[in-house]
């Protein structure tokens, strides 16, 4: 589809996700007839706000016609009428349909000026005081803040429906901030991986060797990682990795620099292993933590005291079960479900069709003819 670009005045809010900035709206575009549909994230618009956009026709199925948004950037509202729509939106808190009439009477198309460079003046306006215009300015400063980092992360090709998010987080210092170490937008904002972060510290010019970005690559590295089912990965290997990701941009200095800080914020978790022959693994914080959960729990369960004599009664009750269940297990089996009656912890592996819910079935069996309660989970 060939990219066009689209100079709009928003007329209406269709619809509008909080949470992943999925907007769909009536605008009145330049060129086009009539009033058209734009859809896409983008930071919540106005209306009478003007739009430049740039994205794609496309042709919905059941809504017809709509612009498909891919970059936004916003501009005040330039006629009367649309002044007065903007301000009548609730967009800047504290100001009403009634209040904004009267700002619009009394200032005509310069009053968005005025609120910009010399808001004392609106005082003039009936029913404006002191502390009502004090709260009207912070949320018109809000959102030219706002839209400064709409602009911002628009250079660096990140998707605007992150802005409310990483303003929410940061304030009025996010640009400040992004500037200063951008990867800190991976542990922060779900959705921002490190390829996008490692994009815009690139161009913003930060060090390839820094340790910001060796931290970064360290925490990616063990989530991908985690992903193909490694709970931790030896250091010296995940050194190569880093290594790799970065084309030779880390040394182990900064790398064991790396390791340090994130161990001491809590992200990663070396320890030694020397039944497995490693000397040092690097696991994710969290992972780390559930696995030794998970081992202590095993433990208290095994050490746990419970009844003796349950497997020699649970083997003289195995043929009446089966024969019930009109099944005969191999021995095998029958091996797995005295094992599994007998024992506090039993862990039972097998691919399809190798008998693990005959084998269950019967366990729950000899269980509840033992007078045993039994819970299940899956």
């Amino acid at each position: 589809m060939t990219e066009a670009e689209l100079s709009a005045e928003v007329q209406c809010i269709t619809y509008f996700n909080e949470d992943t900035n999925y907007l769909i709206a009536r605008v009145k575009a330049q060129g086009e007839p009539g009033v058209v549909s734009i859809v896409g994230a983008m930071a919540k618009p106005a209306p009478g706000e003007v739009l430049r956009l740039t994205g794609q026709w496309v042709e919905h199925p059941r809504f017809g016609r709509q612009f498909q948004v891919q970059t936004a950037v916003s501009s005040m509202p330039a006629t009367v009428n649309g002044i007065r729509r903007y301000l009548s939106s609730g967009q800047i808190k504290g100001v009403g349909g009634v209040l904004a009439e009267r700002m619009v009477d009394m200032f005509g198309a310069s009053v968005l000026d005025i609120l910009e460079g010399d808001p004392n003046r609106l005082l003039r306006v009936e029913g404006l005081g002191k502390k009502k215009l004090s709260g009207i300015v912070a949320s018109w400063n809000e959102h030219r803040e706002i839209r400064e980092l709409i602009l911002f992360l628009q250079t660096f090709e990140i998707s605007t429906g992150y802005a409310a998010k990483i303003f929410k987080l940061y304030g009025n210092a996010a640009i400040a901030r992004l500037k200063a170490n951008p990867y800190d937008l991976i542990y922060e904002i779900r959705g921002i991986g490190f390829r996008t972060a490692d994009r815009m510290a690139i161009k913003l010019g930060l060090d390839p060797g820094s340790r910001d970005r060796v931290e970064a690559a360290v925490v990616f590295s063990l989530f991908t990682l985690s992903e193909q089912g490694h709970l931790f990965f030896p250091a010296d290997g995940l050194f190569d990795r880093v290594c790799g990701m970065l084309d030779g941009a880390a040394d182990p200095l900064t790398f064991e620099s790396a390791l340090a800080v994130l161990e001491e914020k809590k992200r990663v978790k070396t320890c030694a292993l020397p039944e497995q022959d490693i000397p040092r693994a690097v696991y994710l914080h969290h992972l780390y933590g559930f696995e030794k959960e998970i081992a202590e729990r095993l433990w208290g369960l095994c050490t746990h005291g419970g009844s003796t004599g349950v497997l020699d009664k649970a083997r003289g009750l195995l043929p009446a079960i089966e024969a019930e269940a009109g099944l005969t297990l191999s021995e095998e089996q029958r091996r797995a479900v005295q094992t599994a009656i007998g024992e506090k912890v039993f862990v039972l592996t097998g691919g399809p069709g190798t008998g693990k819910t005959t084998i269950t079935r019967m366990v729950v069996r000899a269980l509840d003819k033992l007078g045993h309660k039994v819970k299940l989970a899956a």
